[in-house]
């Protein structure tokens, strides 16, 4: 190990020193990994020969290093040797161990409840930090079971606990840190954690909110039409506008009157388009959460729908999905995942998107649509044909086989990567290229991670890393069409499908082959391709996905026979028949308002649950 110590300063550290290494670290990881790494590990010593308080310099010297961004990179023999020789019960030595290591890298972590109430919130915010991208094949497990038991720990602190000083403190620091993303890459059930999460958040709103009055009923004794309501933060020109908007844009409105919600106003085509198509459009005022919720109860929807992900995160949605604003609250596959909020009621799914036993993934009823659930309405943002551009554009010359994905960052799992080596060891003229750098999910990617994860797989596989071309974000949708129009095949991400991103290469007549997952994150792709009835183009699993794409990538007849049966089926592809989606998607909402009327819920408001 080579690399600075730091010494001890007047004050018994020096932490001057410590944030120099960070920030030397953050300006260009490679350069100042070794320094703060060494760093770290002494703080870690440090704390392990502490057998009392633990100094505020020392403190504050850890804080610096859990946000120094070197948490979740592969830890060396070092710092194993010291994480070996921890007893986790002592609180120095379970601080030197937050110091060196994520939770979900540690065996025998204490429970929430059981360390002292002055370092509760601390080590509570440690347990609910997940990696921006994983590092090794199985860690995507590792943090869903990581984060179940620290859900859990959250919980029993909180929900089993409501007396104690600290639950409503511990619950808010849930909220605010709690998020579900590093769960969508697992192939576990993740039902369990967010049962638990919709759990702590409903005990923060009774112990925080006062839930406003009631709203009297105005309904007429009967209506002519079904009221759906669609709650979105706004009504913008991205991935889940384009998704949500076939579920409402095609139905029948001899049957049904749409009525949008947004949190706030952009004044843009995309938001004119979604006026347009919806017999009301209100803004909600901006107040607290609870009056906006108000707000749309007075509407009295028969159903509500949300159309944004409230299963990822607690933000400003899925504080709104925690009021009952209709008899009947509906959230769409927008949430790769169950929400876990006792105030949704039904998830809308379809067939070829879930597995046998689909229902025990859900804490929701699941409502199954025939066919599938992804279907995508661009409006105003249609995207055209645009020009051809040569393959020396993007660094790949005219004899090579470019293999291409525009899966998210977050979806390139060690598990793909691996399996991508694979294929590049397989076919000396393939190039890869990527662009996974969607502005959709964040604007800021830890990008070195990834490359130098990339980087080893290949070098040890013996690929030349420059036949990994890692691209920068396109400034329109014109720059990924040129790149799709000279690929030769695109590979789909697992065990995450593609949706959003696998439509432009099929759009494009790019051939596109997927893996078959066990659940509805990992059956899009999948689902797609079978109702081009592509099935062929399915993985059944990674070892099979590798065989096909080498296979094909051996074969040039093959894949230009490809070319013109996906051109074929693409002039009836169902993701993106809009008229035929809007009536499977009312038939759908006709009969989950039936059943409500069938239970009794559709004449009565529950309020305050």
């Amino acid at each position: 190990m080579t690399g600075k110590g730091i010494g001890k300063g007047r004050s018994g550290y020096d932490l001057a020193a410590l944030r120099a290494l960070v920030a030397a670290f953050a300006a260009n990881p490679d350069a100042g990994e070794g320094d703060l790494r060494q760093a770290r590990l002494d703080l870690a010593r440090r704390l392990a020969e502490l057998d009392g308080e633990v100094p505020a310099v020392v403190r504050e010297a850890l804080n610096l290093v859990l946000h120094s961004g070197l948490a979740f990179a592969p830890e060396i023999p070092d710092e194993r040797e010291v994480l070996d020789g921890l007893d986790l019960a002592r609180p120095p030595h379970l601080l030197a161990a937050m110091a060196l290591a994520p939770a979900h890298r540690l065996d025998g972590l204490p429970a929430l409840a059981d360390v002292p109430e002055g370092m509760r919130a601390w080590y509570g915010r440690y347990l609910l930090t997940m990696p921006e991208i994983f590092q090794e094949c199985g860690e995507a497990d590792a943090c869903a079971a990581a984060l179940e038991r620290a859900a859990a720990g959250f919980h029993a602190a909180t929900v089993g606990m409501p007396k104690a000083a600290d639950a409503v403190g511990l619950a808010r620091l849930f909220r605010e840190r709690f998020l579900a993303v590093p769960l969508y890459f697992s192939r576990r059930n993740l039902r369990e954690t967010m049962r638990l999460r919709g759990e702590i958040l409903a005990f923060l709103r009774r112990e925080q909110e006062e839930e406003p009055a009631p709203v009297p009923p105005r309904r007429p004794a009967a209506r002519r039409r079904l009221r759906i309501g669609v709650a979105m933060p706004a009504w913008v020109a991205r991935t889940e506008t384009f998704f949500v908007l076939p579920h409402v844009a095609a139905l029948d409105r001899e049957r049904f009157e749409v009525r949008l919600y947004a949190d706030r106003w952009q004044d843009t085509p995309m938001e004119a388009y979604c006026r347009n198509i919806a017999d009301s459009f209100t803004v909600l005022p901006d107040m607290p959460v609870a009056r906006r919720a108000a707000a749309i109860r007075w509407d009295e929807p028969d159903l509500l729908v949300f159309g944004s992900n409230i299963a990822a995160g607690a933000g400003e949605a899925a504080e709104l999905a925690q009021h009952r604003m209709a008899p009947v609250q509906v959230a769409l596959a927008t949430c790769p995942a169950t929400t876990g909020l006792a105030t949704v009621d039904v998830f809308l799914s379809s067939e070829l998107t879930e597995p046998e036993q689909a229902q025990a993934h859900y804490t929701e009823r699941l409502h199954l649509m025939p066919g599938g659930f992804n279907c995508f309405d661009y409006g105003p943002e249609a995207p055209l044909a645009g020009a051809r551009p040569p393959r020396a554009t993007f660094g790949v010359s005219e004899d090579a086989l470019l293999l291409v994905s525009g899966a998210n960052h977050y979806k390139l799992v060690p598990e793909l990567e691996a399996a991508w080596v694979r294929i590049l060891a397989e076919l000396p003229k393939a190039v890869l290229a990527l662009y996974p750098f969607n502005p959709n999910w964040t604007d800021r990617y830890p990008v070195w991670l990834l490359a130098r994860r990339l980087s080893r797989s290949l070098s040890a596989a013996g690929v030349d890393t420059g036949r990994v071309r890692l691209l920068p974000p396109f400034a329109d949708r014109g720059g990924v069409d040129g790149l799709l129009a000279v690929a030769d095949l695109y590979l789909d991400s697992f065990p995450f499908t593609g949706s959003g991103s696998l439509v432009d290469p099929l759009r494009l007549g790019l051939p596109a082959l997927t893996c078959a997952g066990e659940s509805q994150r990992g059956l899009q792709g999948p689902s797609m391709l079978r109702s081009l009835r592509l099935d062929d183009l399915v993985a059944s699993d990674p070892e099979d996905y590798v065989r096909r794409v080498v296979a094909l990538g051996r074969g040039a007849p093959t894949l230009r026979f490809l070319r013109t049966r996906l051109a074929e089926a693409m002039g009836t592809a169902p993701f993106l028949d809009t008229a035929a989606f809007g009536a499977r998607v009312g038939a759908a909402l006709e009969a989950i308002h039936a059943e409500a009327v069938a239970k009794g819920l559709a004449s009565r408001l529950r309020l305050n649950v």
